[in-house]
């Protein structure tokens, strides 16, 4: 469990691609578990109370898979012995796609880089 929240929430050091392909499946997977329970649990109608609170964990949670997102593929960029400022690339569109999938792609440099010893998780 460490290891998971260490990919997804720490910035330092590198993340080949195994790691970057399961922590890219997790945050899919609880951002469509999360929405799935909103749809089921949700009271509809104008509600203050419950409405606004899951409202506010949708918040929360799009925050942290966002911070994780940004995370890995500063990490995943290191892999490849690049500048982890590269991950502002994300955000551009149809840019971002291209990188995004080449990043699930690119094999990581296999021995040790500027940016560390390679990820062997």
């Amino acid at each position: 469990m460490s290891d998971l929240l260490n990919i997804l929430f720490s910035p330092k050091g590198r993340l080949n691609q195994k790691g970057y392909i399961t922590g890219v499946l997790v945050c899919i997977v609880v951002q469509v578990g999360f929405m799935f329970a909103v749809s089921f649990l949700s009271p509809g109608g104008d509600s203050v109370g419950p409405g606004f609170l899951i409202s506010l964990l949708g918040i929360i949670l799009f925050c942290l898979i966002f911070w994780a997102g940004i995370v890995m593929a500063i990490k995943r960029f290191r892999d490849i012995d690049k500048s982890g400022w590269f991950c502002l690339l994300l955000l551009i569109p149809l840019i971002g796609l291209v990188v995004f999938v080449a990043l699930l792609f690119i094999p990581g440099t296999p021995d040790k880089n500027k940016f560390g010893e390679p990820d062997r998780g």
